[in-house]
């Protein structure tokens, strides 16, 4: 399907001659239970024609250790196959349109139990988000419920993990790294089946608008070395 898309061919953002009109596939065993799936391919993945093998695959590999798992035990697709034509170095909506056939059959052929969107296009893809919650600071920490998504699934998948994408991490969020790695170890467990509990977004309650009579605290941390996965607070008027 990408080798006779001609949007690969429109690559106004690349300077390299060797990667202009390259395309990236998609990476790692069909059968793999963890979908990992990204915004577009770096010039790093369009020299190997697969994704994650630049900076943010390093970074994933070490997030994903971190849970006990390899990089190359998981599978990762991208959302659109070649280099961003869009502003800010994001997809154009006309490749977005382009792609989605070959995005959607993907995730059909997939047979991963749990879909980790890493930022806010790869989410926006799966998930119809409106107004400020379209952020991925929003939703990581999340455990969506497949029967949510807005496109159709594979039927073996069970939830979707939102989390930050590595790119985002290395040009300056700096400490959206641990929630990285927190999120990609409630994506294994999940994908596992050894998660006990799982967030699930509910409708949010509003902030009292007068000082509470009673407030607590619950902070749940990931093994001993203090890593936070979630704080929940409840007040009583």
């Amino acid at each position: 399907m990408c080798p006779g898309c001609p949007r690969r061919l429109e690559s106004p953002g690349l300077d390299r001659d060797d990667v202009r009109g390259k395309w990236c596939g998609k990476r790692g065993r069909s059968d793999a239970s963890l979908l990992l799936i990204g915004m577009a391919p770096g010039k790093d993945e369009l020299l190997a024609g697969v994704p994650f093998v630049g900076g943010s695959g390093r970074m994933l590999a070490a997030a994903l250790a971190y849970n006990g798992t390899k990089l190359d035990s998981v599978a990762a697709i991208n959302r659109v196959n070649c280099y961003p034509l869009g502003k800010d170095e994001v997809p154009s909506e006309e490749q977005l349109v382009a792609c989605e056939p070959r995005f959607l059959a993907d995730l059909a052929a997939s047979k991963a139990t749990v879909l980790v969107p890493l930022g806010d296009v790869a989410l926006t893809s799966l998930h119809d988000v409106k107004g400020k919650r379209q952020s991925i600071s929003y939703w990581r920490g999340y455990t969506i419920p497949a029967g949510e998504a807005t496109v159709q699934l594979s039927p073996y998948v069970r939830w979707i993990v939102p989390a930050y994408h590595p790119a985002f991490i290395m040009r300056g969020g700096n400490r959206a790294y641990p929630w990285l790695r927190v999120d990609l170890g409630t994506a294994v467990r999940a994908s596992q089946g050894t998660l006990k509990r799982l967030s699930i977004p509910e409708s949010n309650a509003p902030w009292p608008t007068a000082m509470p009579t009673r407030v607590s605290f619950d902070i749940e941390t990931a093994g001993l070395d203090g890593d936070i996965e979630s704080i929940a607070i409840a007040w009583e008027d």
